[in-house]
């Protein structure tokens, strides 16, 4: 269990990078023990196994979360994935993949306001707008 914890935590302190004490401390303040249990076995035992890099389960766990309505989740994510080495480009465009995914867009609309929140709004040029269109339907 030491190793499990040793290595949660220093996958927790990457993915969260300067608000890795503040995000603990809350989470200790709400349970104490689900906090224990999330860096030892969330973040020690499963996440930080070595058949990912960190950079790619933070993209996979990005991706899981565009489509759920998940806005504090999903931003912290976001920040993850910036914080393990992806680049705002890569996020956009699994932002456009798993978007396309969706036919309605209902379902990533928050999701996308939570990506311009952390990275900013994309400029589209001409041809990407209109290839947007298409994919929509419009």
């Amino acid at each position: 269990m030491p190793a499990f914890r040793k290595r949660g935590q220093e996958l927790f302190d990457k993915i969260y990078g300067e608000k890795s004490a503040q995000v603990d401390k809350f989470a200790t303040a709400n349970s104490p023990d689900l906090a224990d249990w999330a860096i030892a076995e969330g973040y020690g035992r499963v996440l930080s196994r070595p058949v990912l890099e960190a950079r790619q389960r933070s993209l996979c766990i990005v991706a899981a979360l565009i489509p759920l309505d998940v806005t504090p989740q999903l931003k912290g994510h976001i920040q993850g994935a910036l914080n393990t080495g992806s680049t705002a480009d890569q996020l956009w465009k699994l932002f456009d993949v798993v978007s396309r995914l969706f036919t309605e867009g209902a379902e990533t609309r928050g999701a996308k306001r939570t990506f311009e929140d952390v990275l900013g709004k994309i400029v589209m040029s001409e041809e990407e707008f209109e290839e947007d269109r298409r994919w929509q339907g419009l």
